[in-house]
């Protein structure tokens, strides 16, 4: 906790409400400790360790994006949010937690409920990527429910109620982090759920992200690039090739000739972000992440959510380490991706149909 410090220059009435607020959650999180379930998705909301309570009904207003933003969201295929989401002491427990996984992701207590977690040479340069980690962190577990990503993606997926798909941490190493090479996020996922645009993503940013550090690269408008029924594109990457610079010339060899001239019109582009910034992403939209030539860490996040109507597209489980069996069809939710924000809670209130 850092109360004293955030609390220089506040008036003192406002300084004694966020001690006494400070004191609560101090106190909750030790009377939490020991007493939570193993497997942190047992409990619904936030415990409390980046912010306090999920926000009140009539509070959510804070939080609603601009309507401009969201048709930038829809023209671009992405957009940077206009605020900060995260403060530099919850950037701070957030790369903590991911730090001390990397560094014993071995032998961590919880390793069986993460979905995966590796330390790979991905383009010759070593890349820790976990996915899962909401079970098993506490910090991670409160951000899938913080109201400033949650409500973003309601309003992206058309003020539709909002279930955690799942989360992902990248640290990319100083000097060697690897370029991770284009990509569309939703072709990661056609072969479990259906359709593609009832998925949206937050990427977040852990540590300040530029070209030579790690920062996200995208291509406008390239999300509405295939409109009939092969929607995805055949992205063909230079396995092992380690220059940065040939593997994303690879977008020219995927494309059609008109994707191609649009292509030209409109280059692809790298999003400088300080830490705790994000970026909403279409889940079709083609993107790429640089390097890492910096001294320090390249340290990020992505928040995966899916919307109402989010159908499976196969029999069984979605997700290692999952035990949750669906069939085909079947509408997801559920304990392993619970609902992290319904805009039913604010029905009555001009916040998510503003015109």
């Amino acid at each position: 906790m850092r109360c004293p410090k955030a609390l220089r220059g506040l008036p003192l009435a406002a300084a004694s409400a966020m001690q006494t607020a400070c004191r609560r959650k101090s106190y909750v999180l030790k009377y939490l400790r020991g007493r939570l379930p193993e497997d942190l998705k047992d409990v619904s909301g936030a415990l409390g360790c980046l912010y306090g309570a999920l926000p009140d009904v009539d509070e959510y207003s804070a939080f609603v994006l601009p309507l401009h933003v969201i048709e930038e969201y829809h023209q671009m295929g992405f957009v940077k949010l206009p605020r900060p989401v995260l403060d530099a002491r919850q950037v701070d427990v957030l790369t903590d937690e991911a730090e001390q996984l990397a560094n014993n992701v071995e032998h961590h207590p919880k390793l069986e409920y993460l979905y995966a977690t590796t330390l790979a040479n991905f383009t010759d340069g070593p890349l820790f990527n976990c996915q899962g980690q909401w079970r098993a962190s506490w910090g991670m577990h409160d951000l899938v429910y913080l109201p400033y990503l949650t409500v973003a993606a309601s309003q992206a997926l058309g003020n539709a109620a909002v279930h955690l798909w799942y989360d992902e941490v990248l640290i990319k190493a100083a000097r060697v982090g690897p370029c991770i090479p284009w990509r569309q996020n939703y072709a990661l996922w056609s072969n479990s759920t259906t359709p593609s645009d009832k998925h949206v993503s937050l990427f977040v940013a852990l540590d300040h992200l530029n070209k030579d550090r790690g920062a996200p690269c995208l291509v406008p408008g390239s999300h509405r690039w295939r409109t009939d029924a092969e929607t995805l594109l055949h992205i063909n990457n230079a396995e092992g090739d380690t220059d940065e610079a040939r593997q994303l010339n690879t977008i020219w060899s995927i494309l059609r000739e008109e994707e191609t001239e649009v292509l030209m019109d409109s280059p692809p582009m790298t999003l400088d972000l300080q830490r705790g910034e994000a970026v909403l992403i279409h889940p079709l939209t083609l993107y790429a992440t640089h390097g890492n030539r910096s001294l320090g860490p390249a340290r990020s996040c992505a928040i995966h959510f899916v919307g109402d109507g989010a159908q499976c597209v196969r029999n069984g489980p979605l997700l290692p380490n999952t035990t949750q069996l669906f069939q085909a069809g079947q509408a997801v939710g559920g304990p392993f991706f619970p609902t992290v924000f319904d805009p039913a809670v604010v029905e009555g209130l001009p916040l998510l149909n503003q015109n």
